[in-house]
Order: structure tokens, then C-alpha cells, then sequence
């Protein structure tokens, strides 16, 4: 069989060498997906692929769309499949009744993981429950206690936080299992700059007995803040491929495969931070050293695994720039075109969020140039008027659309991080690292 052209045609849309490193994740490298007739030109895909949560959950009920081809709604087990497609495709999965959409443009694969963007504010699937209590004292002045549930059998998220003379917290909890699981909850208190509000000691910390989670149900625990244990201290230096005003560092305890507790906060005009995270025998650390601008633009670098007491280089990435439309831009629409400046290269996600009703779009592509997809036909049109913040996340490491939508790829792993730092969960899988433009806005058309 003559397969004249075809190395050209797996090379549309996909950058040789590609890897997908960020701050949690596997690296997952593309596979071959257009094959190639007996007269030399591309067959057709078979797209059979899955729609999954940030935790990991599969997303059933919502619809796929391989634009210009067909649509799909997926199973119960998450998966859909859309015949007869050429590639490269661009794909959106879209829940018209929750109010969002995100597309990945110029897919090849035959067997896309798509993980919505949406899920990570707006999980479906898992069970949840509240969790209620008080501490024994208010927390002092100048001082801020973290809270959080964590699973003994698997993973629970839900973290809160108890300011200077509060004592109460209500958490709200979520996990992906049995309608109930065994859970306890651990808090550490520390004292912050009264300035910068940088935390400077760890003054407390307590853990409480096992108690049961019930599905839609409410437990209440209360806790006794003991004497401070122990902490962990690294050394961050960082290195920004752009001019900051600020930067920042953090370090996490994971204190085993399910729980994870740091204290976040780490601020300084300096490169160069001293971050601190209890110390539980057997625990692993994950450290991350960034930088931002005061217009709102942030970049950061982490490493998992690392030695207690390290002392750590992060290079961090420049952030990506919206170009266009112009800042505050009226009568934007789907024949719109937005343009990003990518200094760092890799894969884009576009996030754009409306200041009062109207679908939580995003949009994942490694082109500076795109425009909006029109979903008006699948129950989801932009509504009209309507302001719109947007801002773009940037992952250097991932360079061709084929690990963009393998599992989390597209954020290289930072949703882990994410949930780590404000609702526990396990250890990132590796380093990685992962960039925020600053926020614009504009107002779709009447």
C-alpha cells in the first residue's frame, strides 16, 4: 500500500518531540492518528473518547461536538464516539443546563480525553458533604488557622480557612466513592506579618478523631488547638523570564497518599523566599517558587518529591499576553477574532467567565489567533450584552494538541496543585509549570 504524503499529514498540527511536563501528570506523548487510503490521502477517524472531572470522574450527560461532523452525548461512563471525522478537528464538550463549553482546536487523535476546565468549579459525580465545628479559642489577632478534612480509605477535598478572632468554620466537602467514608479533620494556626501578612510561625495545630461522612449530610466537630509541631523549611530562589513586582513561594506537606496540609501566604519583593510547612514522619513535599505583576499577571514552577530542607531554583515561564479585542471592546461576537502573544510557547487555554447570566466558556489551542465557536445550535448561544472577563493560561511543556487532550494535559497537571493548595488531596504526580495573563474585558453584542 503506497503511503506517499503521509508524513506530512501526521505532522500537521503536531510538534515532533512533544512532552507533557508540569506540575503534576505523567508525561503522555502523542499518538499517530491519521492514517493514510491506498490513493495517499487521509482516511477518516472514528473519535471514541472520554469526558472526565478534575477528579477524575467521568462526566456523563453532556454533549460533544466535533465541529462540522457530528455530536454526541455522553454515557454514563463518560465516553462518546463521532464517525467519519478528518483530521486535525476541533471538539467541544458543552452542558447547555449548567452553562459552559470548552473546544480544543486542531485535535488528530482518535481517542481525545477531554477534561473540561468547568469541572474544576463546578465538579459533578462526587458526593459532598458539610462539615461544621468551632475551635476551642478564637483565633489570635495577626494570626489565620487552616482546616481541613482529610479521607483515611480515599481521597476528600475541602479545606477552610478560620481568620484572626473567628473561631467557627463550615467546609464544604467533596469525594469521589461510596455515599459514606471515614474521614478527620487536622488544623495548623500560624501567625502572620501584620504587613504583608506572610506567615512567620506555626503556632498551633490539632487533629481530630475519625468520624463518618454522609452524602448531602452535615458533621459537626469541634477542636482543641494544641502546642505547634514541628516544620519543614526550604529555601526558594526564583528566576522569572519577565519583570515582576512581586513574587511568591509555598510548600506542602503530603502527609500520605490521600492528605495533603501547607500553609500558603509567602510573599516578597525579593527573589529569593524562606517558605515553612509541617513535618509529619514519612510525609513528601511539593515546593513552588513564582512570580506576578500588580496587573494581575502570575507565573509559577513547581517540583514534587523533593528533600526536606532544600533549597530549590525555579525558572519560571513569561506569561501570555491578550492582544486583542481591546481592553473594555464592545459588540464582541463568534466572528470576533482574539489574538494572544505566547512568548513561552506551548499550549493556551482561554478562559472566559461573564459578569451576570450567560455560559462559562474556554478555549484550548496552541494558535495566538482563534474565535469563539458558535454553539447557538446546541443550546448554548452567547447571550447578548453582556459583560465578559477572559484571561489565558499558558503551559510551555505541552506542545502539540494530542497531549492537550490526554487526561489534564492542556494544565500539565496545575489542577492538582490547585486542589492541593485549597481543598488537600493527594501528591502531585510531577513537576511542571504553568502561567496567568492579567484579566481583560469585553461586552458581546446586543
Amino acid at each position: 500500500m503506497s503511503r506517499t504524503g503521509c508524513p506530512r499529514q501526521l505532522g500537521r498540527g503536531v510538534a515532533p518531540g512533544s512532552v507533557v511536563s508540569r506540575a503534576l501528570l505523567a508525561a503522555v506523548i502523542v499518538t499517530a492518528l491519521v492514517a493514510c487510503n491506498g490513493g495517499g490521502g487521509p482516511s477518516t477517524l472514528s473519535v471514541k473518547g472520554l469526558v472526565r472531572g478534575a477528579f477524575r470522574e467521568p462526566i456523563p450527560g453532556v454533549v460533544v461536538v466535533v465541529h462540522g461532523v457530528g455530536t454526541d452525548t455522553t454515557g454514563a461512563d463518560g465516553r462518546f464516539q463521532v464517525d467519519g471525522v478528518s483530521a486535525p478537528y476541533d471538539v467541544t464538550v458543552l452542558d447547555p443546563v449548567a452553562g459552559w463549553a470548552h473546544t480544543f482546536l486542531g485535535v488528530s487523535t482518535g481517542a481525545p480525553e477531554l477534561f473540561p476546565i468547568a469541572s474544576l468549579l463546578l465538579p459533578a459525580g462526587v458526593a459532598t458533604a458539610t462539615v461544621t465545628g468551632e475551635l476551642d479559642a478564637p483565633v489570635p489577632a495577626d494570626h489565620e488557622a487552616y482546616v481541613c478534612v482529610h479521607g483515611v480509605d480515599e481521597t476528600v477535598y475541602g479545606c477552610g480557612h478560620v481568620l484572626g478572632g473567628e473561631s467557627s468554620y463550615a467546609i464544604a466537602v467533596r469525594w469521589l466513592g461510596d455515599p459514606t467514608t471515614d474521614a478527620r479533620l487536622r488544623a495548623i494556626e500560624y501567625a502572620q506579618d501584620p504587613m504583608t501578612l506572610s506567615p512567620t510561625a506555626l503556632t498551633g495545630s490539632t487533629a481530630s478523631e475519625v468520624f463518618t461522612l454522609t452524602e448531602g449530610g452535615v458533621s459537626d466537630v469541634d477542636l482543641i488547638m494544641g502546642v505547634a509541631g514541628p516544620v519543614t523549611t526550604f529555601t526558594v530562589e526564583v528566576t522569572p523570564d519577565f519583570s515582576p513586582d512581586g513574587y511568591a513561594g509555598v510548600a506542602l506537606t503530603h502527609i500520605d497518599q490521600f492528605a495533603t496540609l501547607g500553609i500558603t501566604g509567602f510573599d516578597s519583593d525579593t527573589p529569593s523566599l524562606t517558605v515553612f510547612t509541617p513535618r509529619f514522619t514519612g510525609a513528601a513535599y511539593t515546593v513552588a517558587g513564582g512570580a506576578y505583576t500588580d496587573a494581575g499577571a502570575s507565573s509559577v514552577h513547581w517540583r514534587t518529591g523533593v528533600p526536606a530542607g532544600a533549597t530549590l531554583q525555579f525558572d519560571v515561564p513569561a506569561p501570555a499576553v491578550p492582544l486583542a479585542p481591546a481592553e473594555g471592546a464592545a459588540d464582541v461576537g463568534t466572528g470576533t477574532t482574539f489574538r494572544v502573544s505566547n512568548p513561552a510557547g506551548g499550549a493556551m487555554t482561554v478562559v472566559f467567565s461573564p459578569e451576570s447570566d450567560g455560559p462559562m466558556i474556554a478555549v484550548t489551542s496552541l494558535e495566538e489567533s482563534f474565535t469563539l465557536p458558535d454553539l447557538s445550535e446546541h443550546g448554548l448561544p452567547l447571550p447578548p450584552a453582556v459583560k465578559y472577563y477572559w484571561g489565558v493560561y499558558a503551559v510551555p511543556s505541552v506542545t502539540d494538541m494530542n497531549a492537550a487532550v490526554t487526561g489534564t494535559g492542556y494544565l500539565d497537571g496545575y489542577e492538582l496543585i490547585a486542589l492541593a493548595l485549597n481543598s488537600g488531596g493527594p501528591q502531585p504526580g510531577r513537576d511542571g509549570r504553568i502561567s496567568l495573563s492579567g484579566t481583560r474585558t469585553f461586552t458581546t453584542a446586543p
